[in-house]
């Protein structure tokens, strides 16, 4: 029975961690704030184009 509680456990554990950039992201994009959404990921965009460029 104990490994099935320890299994129980780690399966708890890992769907939080999977589901917390999720949230994050779910939580930024709120009402009050969808322009920081677009602006956070325009800025990811343009980073992500100048590490490629050099």
């Amino acid at each position: 029975m104990a490994i099935y509680l320890l299994a129980l456990l780690i399966g708890i554990v890992a769907g939080l961690r999977a589901m917390t950039a999720p949230a994050a992201v779910s939580w930024a994009a709120g009402k009050d704030r969808p322009a920081a959404l677009i602006e956070d990921a325009v800025a990811m965009v343009a980073a992500i184009l100048i590490v490629r460029a050099v």
